[in-house]
């Protein structure tokens, strides 16, 4: 009991602090199927409570609490949508975590350096998730989320990672020739 107890202090500390400062980072999203070379993309990320920013393999995307924007560079595209929680989910994993917590055993481990390694396991194995594992460093700064479905590993690393003072609008705007496709 102690050790679950002492994974949600943890876990809620974590999710308190993302709700109340901007968490800025670079990251390092892989994909990987069994045993085979994952394919990396890196990228950057910033998050406040649900709302986010993040750009990665040539998309941006933003959620400024209830439209999520996806930009298309190479299409010139702005799509404007209302998500529904599993889009949010899709692209922001540690809301992902979040919204998992409820429903996970949770394990937690102090590492011999001070760092974290919480492990949420679905008590309903029907998801098609086996496992996330979230790593965060002593000062409970997340370094890693990483989901394990079957044979599908995703991890999102984190790097450089800090909480800084100014909020950014956590939305996109489109240049004059953007074509913008708002289905809200």
């Amino acid at each position: 009991m102690k050790t679950l107890l002492l994974a949600l202090t943890v876990l809620q500390s974590l999710f308190a602090t993302l709700d109340q400062k901007i968490f800025q980072s670079d990251i390092t999203l892989s994909v990987s199927e069994m045993q085979s070379q994952p394919i990396s993309y890196s990228g950057k990320f910033t998050m406040q409570g649900e709302k986010f920013l993040v750009d990665i393999f040539n998309i941006h995307a933003a959620y400024d609490g209830s439209t999520l924007y996806v930009f298309s560079p190479d299409d010139d595209e702005l799509t404007l949508s209302r998500p529904t929680k599993q889009q949010l989910y899709e692209n922001n994993p540690l809301l992902f975590a979040k919204a998992m917590a409820d429903a996970c055993n949770i394990t937690e481990r102090t590492n011999q350096d001070g760092s974290f390694t919480v492990v949420l396991t679905p008590k309903d194995r029907s998801l098609g998730i086996d496992r996330i594992t979230v790593r965060l460093d002593a000062a409970k700064m997340p370094m890693s989320v990483e989901m394990k479905e079957g044979k599908k590993t995703t991890t999102l690393r984190f790097r450089n990672a800090k909480f800084i003072a100014k909020a950014p609008a956590f939305v996109l705007r489109p240049a004059v020739t953007t074509f913008v496709n708002d289905i809200r």
